[in-house]
């Protein structure tokens, strides 16, 4: 068993339309465009078009979102916007 803070966070996405992330601690906003979120290392914001929340597990902290993923971009502080893993960099 991992101690508490040191869970692997893990993002599993199919054909661009249904993203599972765990280890979710706070979902900050969500619209149609854009979902943003607070993991284990920091913010998380998903791009994209038609995105919906389906499920949201406060004890596990997993989320699944579908709906057209253009963009994932992570950034370990409040404020800042980091690299994406898919679509262009910020």
């Amino acid at each position: 068993m991992e101690a508490v803070g040191t869970q692997k966070q893990t993002l599993v996405l199919k054909e661009r339309s249904v993203l599972r992330i765990d280890h979710v601690r706070f979902v900050h906003r969500f619209d149609e465009e854009e979902v943003l979120l607070s993991g284990e290392e920091g913010r998380i914001t998903v791009e994209g078009a038609e995105l919906k929340v389906e499920s949201l597990n406060k004890e596990t902290g997993e989320i699944v979102i579908t709906g057209r993923v253009d963009g994932i971009y992570f950034s370990g502080k409040e404020n800042e916007r980091g690299r994406g893993l898919l679509g262009r960099g910020r």
